[in-house]
């Protein structure tokens, strides 16, 4: 007796295969791990020294990033050194910030300080 699966069991298998890979494709599209922006990602270095009395931010230092092409993030840190953490400078950015783990830029921001010639800046990068 030839012991061969059934057409539908083959079927069966066949979903279960094809629902595990797109479950897995889902998750890993959306899952924010380090590194993961850099695929696409412009910088640009800029401190208080040469951006002059406009400077909007509590750190002397900051990365300003174009990531995916379309949000603008700001790397900072009180020493001076750039943070491993972004933080969401345009409206775009602070939409998906909690999502990838990005943090408000008003906890470097001085009070009432315009960021605004900074999205310009961010614009260009993004074009």
């Amino acid at each position: 007796m030839n012991a061969s699966p059934s057409p539908l069991l083959a079927l069966y298998r066949i979903v279960l295969v094809v629902l595990g890979l797109v479950v897995l494709v889902a998750w890993l599209s959306e899952r924010p791990w380090e590194g993961r922006d850099r695929f696409d990602q412009r910088f640009q270095s800029l401190s208080a020294l040469t951006y002059g009395d406009g400077w909007p931010f509590r750190v002397d230092r900051a990365m300003l990033e174009c990531v995916d092409g379309r949000y603008l993030t700001v790397r900072a840190a009180p020493d001076g050194g750039i943070s491993d953490e972004p933080f969401a400078l345009d409206d775009a950015a602070k939409r998906v910030a909690e999502h990838r783990g990005w943090r408000d830029v008003r906890e470097i921001q001085l009070r009432n300080a315009d960021v605004s010639p900074l999205l310009d800046v961010g614009r260009r990068l993004c074009d």
